[in-house]
């Protein structure tokens, strides 16, 4: 009888093939579905967020810094740049590199602890990691894309 559930529970999971979720999974698809009406994918993606309380300067520096990487990502479809304030940027890289705005501001009550700039990796339709990026540090953001 001890057996019973933990049997049960195994062959639920394999039938519908799906594991529990993880709360920032949760958290991010809400968003991404609600501000954007978009979804995870099951290829991986990268999403660079950028709230509205950030350095501006620091912001389009570090931008501008990787700028072609960054264009070749989002031309390949690998990246996605969301921002709830696009005053923070500067008019060039709007145009180069095309931003979702979130005009409700909900990305900056996220419970995900984004700070200045984060970089949110998905692969399998969920969250595999979420990086804080320092603005004013020499971290590249091509080498928490890759």
């Amino acid at each position: 009888m001890k057996y019973l559930l933990p049997l049960i529970l195994a062959c639920y999971m394999a039938c519908t093939g799906s594991a529990p979720s993880n709360k920032q999974t949760d958290i991010f698809s809400n968003y991404l579905g609600t501000e954007f009406g978009l979804s995870i994918p099951a290829d991986m993606h990268h999403y660079i967020l950028i709230p509205k309380m950030t350095c501006k300067g620091c912001v389009n520096g570090k931008l501008q810094d990787e700028l072609p990487f960054l264009q070749e990502e989002v031309r390949a479809g690998r990246l996605t740049l969301i921002t709830s304030n696009l005053q923070v940027l500067d008019e060039p890289l709007k145009q180069k590199l095309g931003f979702l705005t979130d005009t409700q501001g909900r990305l900056d009550r996220l419970n995900l602890r984004i700070r200045n700039m984060a970089v949110v990796r998905t692969k399998d339709h969920r969250v595999s990691s979420i990086t804080s990026v320092q603005t004013d540090d020499t971290t590249r953001l091509s080498l928490l894309i890759k």
